[in-house]
């Protein structure tokens, strides 16, 4: 298991609040809100320069699951399959197919 530092859970914290926040907005059909959401959780994401902590990964990986689901319902079939591959590869990542 990754060491996470007291920094590490501020951010692993603001995440998971993003998430719960992207799900609220996605049931409630404010899918781009909900979009905008993610990218902050990614962007949060990326502070952990590609070794995040392993309380962090099933956060991570639900929020991004909500990706595929907003622009189907957009019906950009483009971004959807980017969402797609995005999420495949990111489960591959973190050995966490069981959303798939």
């Amino acid at each position: 298991m990754k060491e996470t530092t007291p920094e590490g859970y501020k951010i692993i914290k603001k995440i998971r609040h993003i998430m719960y926040d992207v799900f609220n907005m996605y049931n409630t059909g404010k899918g781009g809100k909900a979009l905008e959401l993610i990218k902050q959780g990614e962007e949060l994401v990326s502070a952990f320069h590609g070794n995040m902590p392993t309380e962090l990964e099933d956060p991570y990986f639900g929020m991004l699951r909500i990706k595929p689901l907003i622009s189907a319902e957009i019906g950009d079939l483009t971004l959807n399959l980017d969402h797609v591959n995005q999420l495949m590869t990111i489960a591959e990542k973190l050995d966490n197919k069981k959303g798939i």
